[in-house]
């Protein structure tokens, strides 16, 4: 058949046999459908291949995605265990040939996610040292990559962490977002269905450039075919949940996993009060009865997030929690939020929530 192509003997064709890592190059093929992105190569060719599952292109800017479904039996990575994991080598090489270079996990990277974003606000690596450094944790962390045996320089550093991109994706989150858009996108089939027939389109074109004509070429096969024009001008992307409390892991709000993972709840250590939980779960009664904003001031990794979320949890059992991505995410959720629900916005001050775009005064009344 034309334009299949021999798969490589532990590349990337055997990286897709794996659930979350074909979910997650379907969620960019239909990002090209849609108009989001130019193309998507899986097993590109030259050094675009290197240490990479495939190249992303959209206006301005050529992504390479590396993913890691997990770390072993830890709840997260650290930054010596990306380190470990060859990750901030791989980072550096594409960096330096000016890509974005895009780690995606099932579990997070709070501090290397923390110093990446960071780098990013930072107008020079002096500021970055000076002002975006705010915890021991992160100070020992960026000491590591800007170390001789790692990155080398405080400035090659910063400039690696300014191109790097680390996500946290829950599988079953990007499988539902593939399926919706997918559904969206076109007729012929339910939504899940037609993500895994795109998969399967993935897997016999490895090494071309998939742009959205060719793609539509090929969805024939498939029992696909392009939705109308007016169904696909609707397309939104889905860029908030909403979940019972209970049903929450902590580490969706922010809060850093444990180590290694046992037979504690959600992987966390018990956790044990103290003073200051005894006002913070007043004030979310206050808030429950009255309506209102708590907000928790701290220093980074002092266990802001596990006290508020353990308040909430012990406050408000049964309730639902809304999780947004970004300011417009907690627009559009507004309409569909009721009472006995919980606004989530983690790590604000942040341009996501308050950038030039971000929440108002008016927006937080609305979904109030």
């Amino acid at each position: 058949m034309a334009g299949i192509m021999s798969p490589r003997r532990g590349g990337e064709a055997d990286k897709l046999g794996n659930r979350y890592e074909t979910a997650w190059t379907v969620r960019h093929l239909l990002q090209v459908l849609g108009g989001n992105g130019e193309s998507l190569t899986v097993e590109d060719s030259g050094d675009l291949a290197k240490s990479v599952e495939f190249t992303y292109r959209r206006t301005g800017a050529v992504e390479v995605h590396q993913v890691k479904r997990q770390n072993g039996v830890a709840n997260g990575w650290t930054v010596r265990s990306l380190l470990g994991m060859g990750i901030w080598n791989h980072a550096r090489y594409h960096v330096g040939a000016g890509r974005e270079f895009h780690l995606v996990s099932t579990v997070p990277a709070r501090v290397a996610q923390e110093l990446c974003d960071n780098a990013r606000s930072a107008s020079d690596v002096r500021s970055f040292v000076d002002h975006w450094l705010p915890n021991q944790n992160l100070e020992e962390a960026f000491s590591l990559l800007a170390s001789m045996d790692v990155l080398g320089t405080d400035e090659r550093a910063w400039r690696v962490l300014r191109g790097t991109w680390i996500e946290c994706h829950g599988e079953q989150d990007v499988a539902e977002f593939n399926g919706l858009l997918a559904g969206q996108l076109l007729d012929g089939a339910a939504g899940a269905l037609a993500a895994v027939g795109l998969g399967d389109l993935v897997l016999h074109h490895l090494g071309r450039e998939l742009t959205a004509p060719l793609i539509e070429e090929h969805l024939w096969k498939y029992g696909l075919r392009r939705a109308s024009t007016r169904r696909k001008e609707t397309v939104e992307r889905r860029t908030w949940r909403l979940v019972p409390v209970g049903d929450c892991p902590p580490e969706q709000v922010g809060v850093h996993p444990a180590a290694a993972s046992g037979a504690h709840h959600h992987g966390q250590p018990p956790y044990g009060t103290r003073e200051h939980d005894n006002l913070l779960r007043a004030q979310v009664r206050q808030a429950a009865v009255a309506g209102g904003m708590v907000v928790v001031v701290g220093g980074s990794s002092t266990g802001k997030s596990r006290s508020l979320f353990e308040a909430v949890r012990s406050e408000l059992a049964d309730w639902r929690i809304l999780l947004p991505d970004d300011a417009e995410a907690v627009r559009g959720a507004s309409a569909q939020v009721s009472a006995h629900t919980v606004v989530w916005l983690d790590d604000t001050p942040a341009v996501r929530f308050l950038g030039p775009d971000g929440l108002t005064a008016a927006d937080l009344r609305d979904v109030s």
